[in-house]
């Protein structure tokens, strides 16, 4: 019988059985550990870098900009480390401009957002096209109006301040609207005084409709030049007015006339005949109108559309002077509002306008309107914006806040400029209450005692731009 040897297993000469499970276990802890570690690491640095700003600078570093451009809103370097890499929006507006800004660039200053806007434009492909149809040349053989031949030379936009006292004259604050007293009823204004359709008593003037020497056919219309003997449109439109005011004088132009029949039938036949009257193209009775108009005595002249803020949210419309256009559509629409058959002695651009701000194409289009015998009113009364040399800006230019205490406080403004520098201009938009507060107002001008004149004579705007332009020559 075979005898078999075995080993009990709670000998201590029994093998041991091998433990795989925790050898894995051991060699992985050490990795989890290290991974879980660089982890909290990089969360702590996040949010410790959250809480700094992106790029510090000190105040004193000659690179520090207290305004910070938004394109670039931190400077390149500090004063004691070496460049850094450019920021974000550096890029951004590298990307815009379509080109890279060097160091030397950079240190210029900050660039703000219209520059950056501006050169981004130019290599918007809808302005490339722009500005390569600007660039193509007109066809001489297109029968299209004519420039006029003039060997002077374009406009330039020059700053006229008079000087003589400049602390004199400050507008007052703009005064509160007018408080109700009693009822509502009694305290709104009466328009019963300009209202009718007739005419009271104004002399008709020699010229109504306009004269064939003085305009040129064109695929635009009609459009007015001088004659051969020199007489000019202005010359032949105006209202007469030889003799010399005997004491300081006011002209006043109405603008934005013929778009709403009321206020237009009201400001033709209410108004005093030395009111110059200003008519939009686009109105549907236009010939009517500026006829009628000029047989009450008034001297008559044309709005001039023009973009106003940001196109197309404040749209001129199809006759309207844009930015955004070529020279060549801009002076289309020019040819076609001046195109209109009637007589008229000039164009008043619209308020506020900003297309002459923005472009240089105005320059040229006023040295046409010049060139044609016509004068151009300019659409603003700051005097911070530069001046054509041969344009006529309003003392005073009343465009909005149609309260009549607002109104009242602008003229009485136009008064005193007047009893100081011998003269003044009034320019205002179509609005019932206006035209019954010039006309009060006007009416409340009367002969002092001892004397046979007003302290205020009122004069057509015609009269007005002779004595005006004769001082700039």
């Amino acid at each position: 019988m075979a005898t078999t040897n075995k080993t009990s297993a709670d000998s201590p000469f029994a093998p041991k059985p091998r433990s795989k499970g925790k050898t894995a276990f051991f060699l992985i802890l050490p990795v989890f550990l290290l991974s879980f570690a660089l982890a909290v690491k990089t969360g702590w640095d996040v949010y410790q870098k959250s809480k700094k700003p992106a790029v510090e600078f000190e105040v004193s570093s000659p690179f520090f900009h207290p305004r910070e451009s938004v394109i670039d809103p931190q400077p390149m370097f500090k004063a004691d480390e070496g460049p850094k890499a450019p920021s974000i929006g550096t890029f951004l507006a590298a990307s815009l401009t379509g080109r890279a800004k060097s160091a030397e660039e950079m240190l210029k200053g900050p660039q703000n957002v219209d520059e950056a806007l501006e050169a981004a434009m130019l290599n918007y492909p809808a302005q490339k096209e722009i500005n390569d149809s600007a660039s193509v040349k007109e066809n001489e053989a297109l029968p299209i109006a004519a420039s006029p031949e003039s060997e002077e030379p374009a406009p330039v936009r020059e700053r006229i301040i008079d000087v003589k006292d400049e602390f004199a004259l400050r507008r007052e604050p703009v005064p509160p609207p007018d408080p109700v007293q009693g009822d509502l009823m009694s305290s709104l204004p009466n328009f019963s005084s300009i209202k009718g359709g007739q005419n009271k008593g104004g002399i008709p003037l020699n010229v109504i409709s306009p004269l064939s020497h003085l305009q040129s056919e064109s695929r635009y219309g009609k459009i007015p030049v001088k004659s051969q003997n020199g007489e000019t449109p202005f010359q032949a439109y105006a209202r007469p007015y030889d003799k010399t005011p005997p004491s300081p004088y006011i002209a006043v132009l109405v603008s934005g006339l013929g778009k709403r029949k009321n206020t237009t039938t009201a400001a033709l036949y209410a108004l005093a005949p030395e009111v110059s009257l200003s008519f939009s193209p686009y109105s549907e009775q236009l010939g009517n109108y500026v006829a009628e108009a000029r047989r009450s005595g008034h001297e008559t002249l044309l709005d001039l559309p023009m973009q106003r803020g940001v196109f197309p949210e404040t749209d001129p419309g199809p006759l309207g002077l844009v930015t955004g256009l070529p020279k060549r559509e801009n002076r289309k629409r020019l040819h076609k509002t001046l195109g209109k058959d009637v007589a008229y002695i000039g164009v008043a651009a619209s308020p506020n306008e900003t297309f002459s701000t923005k472009t240089d194409q105005m320059a040229d289009f006023v040295k046409e309107i010049r060139d044609r015998g016509l004068i151009y009113v300019d659409g603003t009364e700051d005097e911070s914006v530069p001046l054509y040399s041969n344009a006529l800006r309003p003392d005073v230019y009343i465009t909005n806040n149609f309260y009549r205490s607002a109104i009242k406080a602008q003229l009485e403004y136009a008064r005193r400029v007047a009893l100081q520098k011998g003269r003044a201009f009034v320019r205002a938009e179509t609005a019932p209450i206006v035209l019954l507060v010039i006309q009060e107002w006007m009416n409340s001008f009367v002969p002092e005692e001892g004397k046979d004149y007003p302290p205020v004579t009122f004069v057509p705007l015609s009269y007005y731009a002779k004595e005006v332009l004769k001082t700039r020559q």
